[in-house]
């Protein structure tokens, strides 16, 4: 792959990531008890979560596109 192609995968990758990953975070700790959200492991578990969600949604869009591209 040229590095060309690799920068457009990764901008296309990461475009408007980010208040995906901060909905998916807001989700996954309003499903924690109050007493248990400021555990510093479990924000980080929170985060880590909503990170890989996101990026794997993005993924299957990117994916989709491109087989909807290669078909037409």
């Amino acid at each position: 792959m040229a590095q060309g192609s690799r920068k457009a995968v990764l901008t296309a990758m990461v475009a408007n990531l980010q208040p995906s990953i901060s909905a998916y975070e807001a989700e996954y700790r309003a499903m924690v008890p109050k007493k248990c959200r400021q555990d510093p492991r479990l924000q980080d578990y929170c985060r880590a979560r909503a990170a890989a969600q996101a990026t794997l949604e993005r993924a299957e869009t990117i994916i989709e596109e491109l087989a909807a591209d290669i078909k037409a």
